[in-house]
């Protein structure tokens, strides 16, 4: 029986989103098929323009011009980094797959070694985990520390720390992940939980060559909630403990103010005792409220069934990718 990679007839795909790349991308790209070409002569370099406003997509048209296996797809707006990647891995048909950003952080050169330890280990997903993350504020690093944390907590997965989108995955990964109809895409927590053969591999990962990060405070957040909320039912059980053993706390709180007042004789002011406490369990629910609030509004999302993403032009693709979802 042939295998995942003996069926397809391109080696290796590269996945590369990009956002007002315009100066980096032929660095990029020059030095990503160097390396491609170091694997195999049969590759396929696919650039995901994710709505970028500057002219990302006109160098992306002449860099597909000069080279045919350089490939692009230009999204309508900017749907986001992750839905970005899900176009790009729809439209790639390699047998193997290597997801990378623009900005040069991640290393083209690494893929080398990458695809070493694969073909060894016989991995089905080789996971590029950050050693160092140079030219990152302390502010970018105690967040980014604190979203492995609580979502090792909150959740059942065990994402390598340190890990971020930088992977290569076998075609078998993603097929896996191209059937799976999410809206609220979460790659690192999707490509952990299809199970297989992980490894991975450590490197040292630079500052961006130019430009400034679009993964801002805001985006975190979002990203967080989606790994979180995608992957984990525990926010809305501890929600359920935490009201209960509030309301116990609250009762015996009352209770204890009226035989305090009773027994050392002075007036009982429900004024000075409810009022906190009716604050304190109105926060409450609203906290719980909000947090039901997250899991019904992706319900929400889900069963409108909307496409992910629409294409807006693409240039060497030769499959349609524009319908992610079907109805």
């Amino acid at each position: 029986m042939k295998s995942f990679e003996d069926k397809v007839k391109i080696d290796l795909s590269i996945v590369a989103p990009c956002l007002n790349e315009e100066k980096l991308i032929p660095e990029f790209l020059s030095r990503a098929k160097a390396v491609a070409d170091n694997v195999t002569d049969r590759w396929e370099i696919i650039m995901v323009d994710d709505g970028s406003s500057d002219n990302t997509w006109d160098s992306i048209r002449e860099q597909n011009r000069q080279d045919g296996r350089i490939k692009g797809v230009r999204l309508s707006k900017n749907h986001g980094h992750q839905t970005a990647l899900t176009a790009g891995l729809k439209a790639s048909g390699g047998a193997r797959v290597l997801v990378i950003d623009s900005d040069l952080q991640d290393p083209p050169e690494l893929m080398v070694e990458m695809n070493r330890l694969m073909t060894e280990s016989r991995a089905d997903v080789v996971h590029a985990v950050r050693k160092t993350r140079e030219g990152e504020t302390w502010f970018k690093l105690l967040t980014a520390a604190g979203f492995y944390w609580l979502l090792g907590f909150l959740s059942d997965l065990r994402i390598p720390k340190n890990s971020g989108d930088f992977k290569l995955m076998s075609r078998r990964v993603v097929d896996t992940i191209n059937q799976m109809p999410e809206s609220h895409r979460y790659l690192r927590g999707m490509i952990y939980s299809v199970g297989f053969q992980q490894v991975t591999l450590e490197y040292e990962r630079k500052p961006r060559a130019r430009g400034m990060s679009k993964f801002g405070l805001f985006r975190m957040l979002r990203f967080a909630l989606d790994g979180i909320t995608s992957f984990s039912m525990k926010p809305l059980r501890m929600a359920t403990l935490v009201g209960f053993f509030t309301g116990i706390f609250g009762l015996l709180w009352a209770g204890w103010s009226v035989i305090w007042s009773i027994h050392h004789g002075q007036p009982f002011s429900s004024l000075s005792i409810f009022v906190p406490l009716f604050l304190f369990f109105s926060g409450l629910q609203l906290t719980v409220a909000g947090i039901m609030g997250e899991y019904v509004g992706r319900i929400f999302e889900q069963v409108k069934k909307r496409p992910l993403y629409i294409v807006d032009d693409q240039v060497g693709i030769d499959t349609n990718i524009d319908a992610f979802l079907d109805s």
